[in-house]
């Protein structure tokens, strides 16, 4: 506890420090509102059980996509210079995807595949959500039926992570 403490303290890099306390606090455990008797999950949603990891693995690598297109849509101010805390948050994702499998080489890979990801959601959320559900059922009209919940979900978690950003990162 106490070297925990004394890292804190003596931290010689304060936009990663900021990095790591977003994706700690927005993409790890299943995002802001986890803890929502409303929070939908592989079981609400009426997957196939032998489904459930690799959603959950899918919703991992999303989170991580959704902060970092809410980080750079807040914080980046220009096209010259990346955010000191995006570049930051890109090394954290680009770790946690490596882990996943998914390889990137640099930062700016990290931020054109985060967009990528979440662009759907931003311009046509039901249509995005219906494709990314698709794989966890065996019939389309389940993944339809579910679409609605899993896309008011992920745009309301985008909403979050963009405010906790604006006012804490």
């Amino acid at each position: 506890m106490f070297s925990f403490l004394k890292s804190l303290l003596s931290s010689k890099n304060p936009d990663a420090d900021v990095a790591r306390n977003l994706f700690e606090a927005l993409a790890t455990q299943g995002g802001p509102g986890n803890d929502s008797p409303n929070f939908p999950d592989a079981e609400s949603l009426n997957m196939r059980m032998e489904a459930w990891p690799r959603f959950a693995q899918k919703r991992q690598q999303l989170l991580g996509a959704m902060l970092m297109v809410s980080a750079i849509i807040v914080r980046q101010k220009t096209d010259e210079q990346v955010d000191p805390v995006v570049s930051e948050l890109a090394k954290l994702l680009q770790s946690e995807l490596s882990e996943g499998g998914v390889l990137m080489l640099d930062g700016l890979e990290v931020g054109n595949w985060a967009f990528a990801e979440v662009e759907g959601l931003l311009e046509r959320p039901r249509e995005w959500s219906k494709n990314w559900l698709r794989e966890f059922y065996d019939a389309p009209a389940l993944a339809l039926e579910q679409a609605p919940v899993w896309s008011e979900h992920c745009t309301k978690q985008l909403k979050v992570m963009k405010l906790v950003i604006e006012e804490h990162g």
